[in-house]
């Protein structure tokens, strides 16, 4: 699983940060979101996010850059600096993207998991709104 340092912030939206303690990017939180109801902002979490769950190539995704590409025979794992976060994405498809070049990846907040930053505890699994988990 990837895992980034994140924070929550106004929006309520949670920032991922970078080693540097910038914010690479940030996740939109639904107001039903039960770790933004429960903790106040800047609360620190861990955000995780499996390889296979990153969508690559969508018009709407935050352009990260290829640190490697590697085709195995069944599937393409690329490493992705996305705003200074390192992850690991997994597809089952070619992507002809030389190493340096940018592709737009896509978190899906339905995908992504909370752990307690201390504990490493999970505090949520999936992020997105109940209503649209029931339908």
């Amino acid at each position: 699983m990837n895992v980034v340092d994140a924070r929550l912030v106004d929006g309520p939206a949670l920032a991922a940060l970078a080693p540097d303690g910038s914010v690479a990017f940030q996740v939109p939180l639904p107001a039903s979101a039960s770790a933004a109801a429960a903790v106040g902002q800047g609360e620190r979490f861990e955000l995780g996010i499996r390889p296979h769950r990153i969508r690559l190539g969508e018009p709407q995704g935050l352009p990260a850059t290829i640190l490697s590409n590697q085709w195995l025979g069944d599937q393409l794992h690329l490493a992705l600096d996305l705003g200074g976060c390192f992850l690991v994405a997994v597809a089952h498809r070619r992507i002809d993207a030389p190493i340096g070049s940018t592709v737009a990846v896509t978190l899906p907040p339905a995908a992504m998991h909370l752990f307690d930053a201390g504990t490493g505890n999970a505090v949520q699994h999936g992020l997105q709104a109940r209503e649209a988990a029931a339908a």
